[in-house]
């Protein structure tokens, strides 16, 4: 079965869609006439009497094409047999779907253009924008690798310098408990009550 759907006709969908920008403009700008639309089509049961009366659906304009199936492979289907009954009787049309892929540019002329920036008059001055950076010692042109070290390594710098303070503090108060627990059991030094 060859599932390829026939190609998308540009031309058409750019008159759907005009046909389309044209109805809104009419609404936006009140513009159009009501009553011509059966009121019964808009409900289930209006539509019900309107069958009961002979009215029939008008064909889908988007383009249909024949049956997908055939009475025979239906009866052959496992289908219940009241579905088999419905479907042979009336038909599901299968409906042609479109192939071709568009872009907005195949309808890029009915599209509202963006309004940009304003534009300045011909005779007026244009300004001239300079970006200087100031030639001062204490800004500096670095690469993100370069960067990067010179932050590892400020980094350590700061880390070892608090690991040292803090454990030269822990080092000499541990040393000095250390001392006057072993002076206390030497008996060179005696607690006082």
């Amino acid at each position: 079965m060859d599932t390829t759907p026939p190609p998308v006709d540009v031309n058409r969908l750019k008159a759907i869609l005009n046909a389309s920008k044209q109805l809104m403009k009419k609404v936006e700008t009140g513009d159009f006439q009501t009553g011509n639309i059966d009121p019964r089509a808009l409900t289930e049961d209006g539509v019900a009497g309107m069958q009961a009366e002979g009215i029939t659906r008008p064909m889908n304009q988007m383009g249909s094409s024949s049956v997908g199936y055939t009475a025979e492979t239906v009866k052959n289907s496992r289908l219940p047999e009241a579905i088999k009954k419905i479907m042979i009787e009336k038909p599901i049309v299968q409906l042609a779907s479109p192939n071709h892929t568009f872009t907005l540019d195949d309808v890029s002329e009915l599209a509202e253009k963006p309004m940009g920036l304003p534009r300045t008059p011909k005779n007026s001055p244009k300004k001239q924008i300079n970006e200087a950076y100031p030639s001062n010692s204490e800004y500096l042109t670095v690469t993100k690798e370069e960067l990067k070290e010179i932050v590892d390594s400020m980094v350590n710098e700061k880390l070892l310098e608090f690991f040292v303070q803090n454990n030269n503090k822990r080092v000499t108060e541990d040393a000095v408990k250390k001392t006057i627990g072993v002076l206390i059991k030497e008996g060179k030094l005696k607690k006082v009550n």
